[in-house]
């Protein structure tokens, strides 16, 4: 028996294209090897990036103009207050996931 690896895989979703990413990334992670703690970036008291040792993955999309979404401002917020050797000491893996770079491809992926 192995202990699989566990990772925090954190998203931020205006529409629910991240999030449905990030619940098929946590589906997929046990094929793998490894455990996913999946959480919103908006339910903060269920991960603490201060003190977390695992790998933390974020899968977060971005509306408008670039804005991030509803769910993840708070989350915006705090890191802005944070510094950046801080992150590096987490351990942080950033993976963003942006539907609007390009009109037209997001309109082709919609028709698929």
């Amino acid at each position: 028996m192995y202990l699989k690896r566990r990772f925090v895989l954190l998203y931020g979703s205006q529409k629910g294209q991240a999030q449905s990413i990030a619940e098929g990334v946590a589906e997929e992670a046990g094929d793998h090897g490894l455990v996913a703690e999946l959480s919103c970036l908006d339910n903060s008291e269920k991960y603490n990036l201060e003190k977390e040792t695992a790998p933390v993955v974020f899968i977060v999309s971005t509306t408008g103009d670039g804005e991030p979404p509803d769910n993840a401002l708070g989350f915006v917020k705090r890191i802005k207050r944070k510094t950046l050797a801080m992150l590096f000491r987490s351990r942080i893996l950033v993976f963003l996931h942006a539907l609007f770079l390009n009109p037209l491809i997001y309109h082709s992926l919609q028709k698929d």
